[in-house]
C-alpha cells in the first residue's frame, strides 16, 4: 500500500497529486480505461496537477475544474464509460 499523504514541510501537494495519478495509470494502464475514480480529501492546490495530468486529460471527465473549498472530493469518470437509465 502506498501512503501519498503530504508530510508538512515536504513535497508540495501538486507533486504528490501527480504521483497519485501516475500510480493509478500504472495500475489501470488499459487504453481507454473504463473507470470511475473518486479521490477524497483533495486539497485545492492538488486540483491543477490532477486535471493537468496527460492521462486524466485524455481519458476522463472530472467533476471539478476549479476548487470549491480548501479540501473536497473529486470524481473522474472515463469518457468511454457508457451509462444507461
Amino acid at each position: 500500500m502506498h501512503d501519498f499523504r503530504p508530510i508538512p514541510g515536504s513535497v508540495p501537494y501538486q507533486n504528490r497529486a501527480f504521483a497519485v495519478v501516475d500510480h493509478l495509470q500504472q495500475l489501470f494502464w488499459r487504453s481507454p480505461p473504463l473507470l470511475v475514480v473518486m479521490l477524497q480529501e483533495v486539497h485545492a492546490e492538488s486540483l491543477a496537477a490532477i486535471i493537468a495530468h496527460p492521462w486524466i486529460r485524455r481519458y476522463f471527465i472530472t467533476s471539478h475544474d476549479s476548487a470549491l473549498m480548501e479540501v473536497f472530493t473529486i470524481m473522474m469518470v472515463s469518457e468511454q464509460l457508457q451509462a444507461e437509465n
